[in-house]
């Protein structure tokens, strides 16, 4: 079975490749060619793109304690909407069980498929691993870190500095001195 098919409807002076089951590997230039005098050319990018879940900002995302959840999962540049957007956490599917009161999902399928998980008010075991797993295609994931009032030491940037204040009032009148001369 050929991958590549020129193709041609009888009677037509309309031709058209056709690429069988593309692949990420097929993007790149392609030239078409007219045999006629002088010959003629025309070069077509095509772009061979993945549909896949992307979770924004990033891997990992910080709330604190007893705060809404939002986590936002979207699908661009898919032919079609998947046909279901699955949520898991810790390896189990969210659900609407009944085991936790509140919990909703969204899901708006259109050019961009946006799925939103929402949990009102977060607790200490709803820190872990969400994935956005939509039908068919390849999901996101993303780290929540349930905060309890504190930083996390990968997020905290300050330093105790004994005499820094007295620093900081040394150089402001070293400046204003100098300023005034």
């Amino acid at each position: 079975m050929d991958m590549f098919e020129a193709m041609n409807k009888p009677g037509s002076d309309v031709w058209s490749l056709r690429i069988k089951f593309p692949q990420l590997r097929d993007s790149g230039k392609y030239e078409c060619q007219v045999s006629t005098r002088p010959p003629r050319a025309r070069v077509i990018t095509l772009n061979v793109v993945e549909p896949r879940a992307v979770i924004p900002p990033g891997p990992e995302l910080y709330v604190d304690l007893g705060s809404p959840l939002n986590i936002t999962c979207m699908v661009p540049d898919s032919p079609e909407p998947p046909e279901n957007v699955f949520w898991y956490h810790r390896d189990k599917m969210v659900s609407f069980d009944g085991s936790r009161q509140g919990v909703t999902i969204n899901t708006d399928k259109g050019p961009v498929t946006t799925s939103i998980l929402l949990i009102p008010d977060v607790t200490v075991q709803d820190s872990g691993v969400y994935i956005c797993a939509p039908q068919g295609m390849k999901e996101a994931s993303v780290r929540v870190s349930v905060l309890n009032g504190e930083l996390p030491q990968a997020m905290q940037t300050g330093s105790t500095c004994r005499g820094c204040v007295g620093s900081y009032v040394l150089l402001l009148l070293t400046i204003i001195y100098h300023f005034l001369l």
